[in-house]
């Protein structure tokens, strides 16, 4: 950098960030300023743009493409008078005068959110605080907003000790009672309360936690929802036994009875969105610890509409629902007469299309959809080989027999899923640019491809 007292004081005084403010007596020393600047922090690779005096000539001879955007019309003195933004305020060159231009936005039904929006713009726009008469009377509009929610919430009162100490001393037994609750395109959430009783049937319900989202953007089914909050719920519980060093069964309740058949059911039935959140809540639960509440008494559907500070003091079912004082005989159950065709909805779809191609051996016709788990699946489909080839079904399979039911299960479902990708394969060419498998490149194993069953079930491995 060249060493020039004026460069030096304007580099480390008069920068803001990206922007240079410095100003000289006369429009010599501020144009002499200007040309030394800019070989300056050029050679430092920090090309200085966008100048602006107001006086043309001290940026008249800059490139075109150095000076500020209306530079040649303040140049020509023609037109309006030009204007730049400096750190907030804007510069008018011709005036030599500091402006204000603020865009404050115009709510329909102003919030504190958007009153402290506003507030903190117009504070932004004046680092100088010129303003600040003005703005002062929106930090005092907002300071009173916020004091009447202090005031109202001053009214709740929860109690902190989980268990009473009359109960504690004669504790028989406690659980967390976690009740979900999917919302119609609002919001879903669980909460989570602690029961303790004594022989004496003396019992105690506390809130402990609850948690809630909003329903996603992109419109979901109602039972998809109800899915989502027992997520949530299951997520509450793995908390809480990480947090209360307490050994305790646990009670999971939902409202319906879809999700309620998913959870007791094998996920890999199930699409991939349901599954994965089956999975999930079985992975953090065993389903035999969920349990049916009606709505009436669910206290979980306080989070999916919200209620006022004047509701919430007085909801006793969000404090604690009744039904958790009764004794176990008498908690809701699941009725008798539901039927599950909002959970069969979400089924994967059945039945594979028999596809014919080159060189393909015939097999089994299994349907391989009415198998529950996957060991199921590899037995029965291992059966089916065996009854095909006419050979007896083996009392157990040995690895290398699962492992070559495994590769035929494959084979199967790639030639049933990708009919016409092998074919093309098979006839040495390429797969077409539209199959979703052109980004792979695939490339056809004569090994896999060639018939198991030709070769004998117990021949070579995969």
């Amino acid at each position: 950098m060249i060493q020039e007292p004026d460069v030096t004081r304007s580099v480390l005084e008069a920068f803001y960030v990206d922007n240079c403010l410095d100003g000289k007596p006369t429009a010599g020393e501020a144009k002499e300023l200007v040309e030394k600047l800019v070989p300056s922090l050029g050679l430092g690779g920090f090309p200085i743009v966008k100048w602006a005096s107001n006086v043309p000539s001290v940026v008249s001879d800059l490139p075109l493409e150095a000076r500020f955007n209306n530079a040649e019309c303040w140049i020509n003195l023609s037109g309006n008078s030009p204007e730049e933004a400096a750190l907030g305020p804007r510069w008018n060159f011709r005036d030599d005068a500091l402006t204000y231009q603020l865009s404050l936005n115009d709510w329909p039904t102003p919030t504190r959110r958007t009153v402290l929006s506003n507030v903190m713009h117009c504070a932004g726009k004046d680092p100088l605080g010129y303003l600040m008469p003005y703005v002062v009377r929106g930090k005092m509009l907002l300071q009173e907003l916020c004091s009447y929610c202090v005031v109202d919430l001053s009214s709740i009162h929860l109690p902190r000790c989980y268990i009473p100490a009359h109960i504690w001393n004669r504790l028989s037994h406690s659980f967390f009672g976690i009740a979900d609750r999917g919302g119609y395109l609002f919001a879903y959430g669980a909460v989570a309360y602690l029961r303790a009783t004594v022989p004496s049937s003396d019992v105690s319900v506390r809130f402990v936690l609850s948690r809630s989202r909003l329903a996603p953007k992109r419109v979901q089914t109602i039972p998809r929802l109800e899915l989502l909050a027992a997520v949530c719920g299951a997520e509450l519980v793995e908390l809480l036994e990480d947090e209360i060093k307490m050994k305790m069964p646990i009670t999971c309740w939902s409202d319906s009875t879809t999700v309620l058949s998913w959870i007791k059911s094998e996920s890999c039935r199930y699409n991939l969105y349901i599954g994965a959140r089956i999975a999930e809540i079985q992975r953090l639960t065993d389903h035999t610890v969920w349990r049916y509440v009606d709505s009436a008494n669910n206290s979980a559907d306080d989070l999916t509409i919200g209620l006022k500070l004047s509701q919430l003091g007085e909801s006793s079912r969000w404090h604690s629902p009744p039904f958790l004082l009764l004794p176990k005989e008498q908690w809701p159950v699941l009725p008798t007469h539901v039927k599950d065709e909002e959970a069969d909805a979400e089924l994967k779809h059945k039945g594979f299309t028999a596809q014919t191609v080159a060189s393909a051996k015939p097999g089994p016709a299994v349907d391989l959809t009415q198998y529950a788990s996957w060991d199921d699946l590899v037995e029965g489909y291992c059966a089916a080989v065996c009854e095909f080839k006419g050979e007896l079904k083996p009392d157990f399979l040995t690895a290398d027999q699962r492992l070559k039911t495994e590769g035929l299960l494959y084979q199967r479902v790639q030639t049933d899923c990708f009919p016409e990708e092998v074919a093309a394969l098979q006839a040495d060419k390429n797969v077409s640019p539209k199959s979703r498998l052109s980004s792979l490149s695939p490339e056809l194993n004569p090994s896999v491809i060639s018939s198991e069953l030709e070769e004998g079930f117990v021949g070579r491995n995969h």
